[in-house]
């Protein structure tokens, strides 16, 4: 008897743990995936000073803005000085720069500077303090309607682009080049939009042109045929236009990797002890118990620590339990040596 009310307890408690689980994860799920009009990566609204167009008129040189992408797909890269142009002794007068600068360009290059000075100090930032790369160039535009009698027109980026916008020094032109550490891939949370309210499944397999990159192919018509891809899916809602746009801009979409994980691995999180203590679980109650004795640092040979910049008590008794397979936290105030 006293089994059998063990095994029913024990039954219960396992619900009830699969339970609270369950719904923690999707309160998780739900914190990652912003689908508000908050997210510029859904209900896109150009900076100010923050994002550039990319227009024919946006290069010093001659180009058409097209192949100007083509070249930066696969591999060139793109350099934009700070002024215009420099006068010359023959045109130091108001004619001569007029020919020069051509009307209202000035103005185009400097605020096309601010631009770009803003989109690199943010990207990083976010490098520096987070270790993410939030530069894009988006390729493609989606124009679309919440409801089919709505007035107010969506447009929401497509392809994405990672770029990285560098500068050797502050008088030095800006060089935007394609960041071959990330993928080129389609805006995932525009993919996960028309899929749940929409119905529309786009092929996975052409979501993306990883496996095209570093390859002898034209990584710019993969692109298209990803943007044709959209069209093709959507080709039935009526107002609805893929538009040939590109700007240059910040996006995060990062947290997105993270509620796919836990979307196609909920039973793996549901079964793994940590999981559950993270769901509120006892340790006691998933059988998990840790060795919390003190490291003895007074007894350990010095050759066993060899370490490459000096540490603290504190710091050698982290690296210790860490050479030992321990799984913890380290907790401490900024600057207290918790990186290092």
């Amino acid at each position: 008897m006293v089994f059998f009310l063990n095994y029913v307890i024990m039954k219960d408690m396992e619900k009830t743990i699969a339970k609270r689980l369950s719904e923690r994860i999707e309160n998780w799920k739900k914190s990652l995936l912003d689908m508000t009009k908050r997210n510029r990566l859904l209900y896109y609204k150009p900076f100010r000073v923050g994002s550039v167009r990319v227009t024919d008129e946006l290069f010093d040189e001659t180009i058409i803005a097209s192949k100007a992408m083509r070249d930066l797909l696969n591999g060139e890269t793109w350099t934009f000085e700070l002024e215009y142009a420099e006068f010359d002794d023959e045109l130091d007068g108001i004619e001569g720069q007029n020919v020069l600068l051509g009307l209202g360009r000035e103005d185009f290059v400097r605020k096309r500077t601010k631009s770009l000075a803003n989109i690199m100090k943010k990207d990083k930032l976010e490098n520096d303090e987070k270790g993410l790369s939030i530069g894009y160039l988006a390729i493609g535009f989606l124009k679309w309607y919440e409801r089919e009698d709505a007035e107010d027109e969506t447009r929401t980026p497509l392809v994405m682009v990672p770029i990285k916008i560098t500068q050797d020094n502050r008088k030095a032109p800006f060089v935007v080049a394609l960041n071959q550490d990330e993928e080129i891939a389609l805006n995932p949370v525009i993919l996960k939009k028309l899929q749940d309210d929409f119905g529309f499944e786009i092929d996975s397999s052409k979501a993306s042109v990883e496996e095209s990159q570093g390859k002898n192919v034209d990584v710019y018509d993969e692109v298209m045929a990803m943007l044709e891809n959209v069209r093709e899916a959507v080709r039935t809602q009526v107002r609805w236009e893929v538009l040939d746009e590109a700007v240059i801009d910040t996006f995060m979409f990062h947290s997105l990797a993270i509620w796919n994980d836990l979307d196609k691995n909920s039973e793996l999180v549901s079964e793994s002890p940590f999981g559950q203590i993270l769901a509120g679980a006892e340790r006691t109650e998933v059988g998990i118990e840790y060795d919390e004795q003190e490291v003895d640092l007074k007894h350990r040979e010095s050759k066993e620590d060899v370490c490459i910049l000096e540490t603290d008590s504190s710091q050698m008794e982290a690296i210790c339990r860490a050479k030992n397979g321990e799984s913890f936290v380290i907790q401490g105030p900024p600057g207290t040596g918790k990186s290092q």
